[in-house]
């Protein structure tokens, strides 16, 4: 039986092997306690795993561009994170004037008129824009978590498998 597992670790390992040699040459990526909202001249840049989705530049009452990206972004991060949560819960809901990205019940983002108007487009098409590359971005995040996840899963077995 340890023969078995021997060859399918091996094999596993010699389909991933190119694809950890490849991500060892990218820049690496920064672990979401590393991750700041970055803060340009236009507005404040919302963060998945080191890729910039949007820019959030208006106020919204009290709250700065910084603080709404930085509030966003870790909604998001926890999402990600979020197996249960599907792509298509993440949708457009409409009230009285506001139009907001939810998951499920869970709020992403409210689309202010101010955030509309600084893009030159309607709230409803800037948030249909957003629900794409939140998407996206989610699907991302959580092909390439998943492919790490399962090398770790895979090692840490062999490791409890042969130390016994």
């Amino acid at each position: 039986m340890s023969k078995i597992w021997m060859l399918l670790i091996v094999g596993f390992a010699m389909l991933i092997g190119p694809v950890s040699i490849l991500q060892a040459q990218l820049p690496p990526k920064s672990t979401p306690q590393e991750q700041k909202v970055e803060v340009q001249s236009n507005g404040s840049a919302v963060i998945l795993d080191g890729e910039e989705l949007f820019l959030i530049q208006a106020r919204t009452g009290s709250f700065s561009p910084e603080e709404r990206a930085q509030a966003v972004q870790s909604r998001l991060e926890s999402i990600a994170k979020d197996l249960s949560t599907s792509g298509d819960e993440i949708k457009i809901d409409e009230q009285e004037q506001l139009t907001s990205i939810v998951a499920g019940e869970r709020l992403i983002i409210t689309i202010t008129p101010e955030d509309a108007r600084l893009r030159d487009l309607s709230a409803q098409k800037l948030a249909e824009e957003y629900v794409q590359i939140i998407k996206s971005s989610i699907d991302r995040y959580r092909g390439d978590h998943s492919v790490k996840g399962l090398i770790f899963d895979l090692v840490y077995a062999s490791d409890c498998r042969y130390s016994s």
